[in-house]
């Protein structure tokens, strides 16, 4: 089925304009970079948009894709609809809904698929976001301002714990006795536990000292560190605010 997608004369002319955005070329006599259109495309019934988009992945393997949709639910249907075929590596960029203007809270869940899109995006990596149009109306922190409040960590690195306590309240984090959910963290002598709000499961880092002995997942009903499996056991964390407003 791919194969005949890409004989098709609407594909061919797609990777064309794609590959174009790609290249880089700038003009002969002016050395800016040229500015090529951006491909619109419309049309489209239900997962054909993940369809396509899986197959462009793979022909741009490397590159970086932001897709961008009329409304958040297409969006998100996109991002569901993908492992269906064979893609999974995408992420959602949701928009704020009516957070700001009801003078209420966004949601965790909003807040960390966010951040996470622009962590990506920090990392250079090859990312695929998708997202909606009023989704892009909002600005964003400045990259410089997002760099700054990410705090990555490594074994072997001499920190002062304090120093971690402190760039976690910044960034909106709560202190409490016992990690359970995200967006908390609690010190118990050399033992930092930490839930970001961009991970899965909380993390605990074991200090001698300055220094970072260990770094460990641990599971929040019992409080115990998770060494059993592979990948229990890490060797850096990245720890990421819990808003995008940062003090």
């Amino acid at each position: 089925m791919k194969d005949l997608l890409r004989q098709t004369g609407t594909y061919q002319s797609l990777v064309e304009s794609l590959a174009s955005q790609f290249s880089g070329s700038k003009d002969s006599i002016s050395n800016r970079q040229i500015d090529f259109p951006k491909p619109w495309l419309r049309g489209l019934p239900g997962a054909s948009i993940s369809y396509l988009l899986s197959v462009l992945a793979a022909d741009f393997e490397d590159k970086s894709f932001l897709v961008v949709l009329p409304s958040q639910d297409e969006a998100e249907k996109v991002i569901q609809d993908l492992p269906a075929y064979h893609f999974e590596e995408a992420y959602l960029f949701p928009e704020w809904q009516n957070f700001l203007y009801d003078g209420i809270s966004p949601t965790k869940k909003v807040v960390a698929e966010r951040l996470i899109c622009l962590h990506q995006l920090l990392k250079k990596d090859r990312t695929v976001i998708v997202t909606s149009i009023k989704a892009l109306m909002h600005k964003i922190l400045p990259k410089s301002i997002l760099e700054s409040a990410l705090l990555t960590l490594h074994i072997g690195d001499e920190i002062d714990p304090d120093e971690v306590l402190e760039q976690l309240l910044r960034g909106g984090y709560q202190r409490v006795d016992l990690v359970e959910v995200k967006g908390e963290f609690a010190r118990r002598g050399d033992i930092l536990d930490v839930y970001p709000l961009t991970a899965d499961t909380p993390i605990r880092i074991e200090f001698f000292g300055d220094e970072i002995n260990a770094i460990r997942f641990f599971e929040p009903a019992s409080q115990r560190s998770m060494t059993n499996k592979i990948g229990d056991r890490l060797d850096s964390i990245t720890l990421s605010p819990v808003r995008e407003i940062i003090l």
